[in-house]
């Protein structure tokens, strides 16, 4: 008798038990994308002025403080994830800005799908990138940095904070 399938039904069952790994590609699949974005935030003069605008159009105060504030925290916080440093708290930075820019602008980007009923607007909401994201960052401040971090090389990996 071949081993293979029952190695096959293990796999579809129970994954590949690595979940370390799980932890280092989910920390560097959000790390990554806000590194990115804040990075470009502060230093494209294009993009700056494109969330100073829309800060402006969303009624945050101070768009001009607030622009520096939010994409130096995206830079910071990204970077932190993409190292596994403070992990849970850089999750934590990036869950606020990823609700307050959710709260700020969920009801234009629905108005512009223009849902045709509750649940075409639910799935809408659902989808929306601050959204998906926020659940990413939910997981990884309740599932930790993993082995693969520096906050586990220095101790710091049992701190939910």
């Amino acid at each position: 008798m071949s081993w293979e399938p029952l190695a096959f039904l293990a796999i579809l069952t129970h994954g590949l038990a690595v979940a370390d790994f799980g932890e280092l590609i989910l920390r560097l699949g959000v790390g990554v994308p806000f590194l990115i974005s804040g990075c470009n935030k502060l230093f494209c003069p294009t993009c700056h002025r494109w969330l100073r605008n829309n800060l402006t159009n969303s009624g945050i105060a101070c768009p001009a403080v607030a622009v520096w504030w939010v994409a130096g925290w995206e830079a910071f916080a990204g970077l932190l994830l993409v190292l596994g440093l403070f992990t849970g708290a850089a999750a934590f930075i990036l869950f606020l800005v990823c609700a307050v820019a959710f709260l700020v602008s969920w009801r234009r980007k629905l108005d512009k799908k223009n849902p045709a009923h509750f649940w075409d607007a639910y799935t809408e909401i659902g989808f929306m990138f601050d959204v998906l994201l926020g659940w990413m960052l939910l997981v990884t401040m309740f599932q930790g940095p993993g082995k693969f971090s520096l906050d586990y090389l220095i101790g710091l990996d049992y701190l939910f904070f």
